[in-house]
């Protein structure tokens, strides 16, 4: 996965199943950003985008994935 300072982050990653047909079932690229909502970095949000590319598109459930969240971290 890669992080830029600015919060762009990307990534690739692969779904192996050891008792498939096709033994590699997926290749997953993702990218996004995410950021501080608050001055403290108490508050963050994310957005990301997500690709899925299956070895057989007869399994393919989904191939678009949109994700959004907030995150509230509390201080220790």
């Amino acid at each position: 996965m890669y992080l830029n300072t600015n919060g762009i982050f990307g990534g690739i990653s692969g779904l192996y199943l050891d008792g498939a047909d096709h033994k590699w079932d997926a290749t997953i690229l993702s990218v996004g950003y995410g950021n501080k909502i608050n001055k403290q970095g108490t508050l963050r949000f994310s957005s990301s985008y997500s690709r899925f590319i299956f070895s057989n598109d007869n399994n393919a459930v989904f191939k678009n994935v949109i994700d959004l969240g907030i995150i509230a971290r509390t201080k220790n």
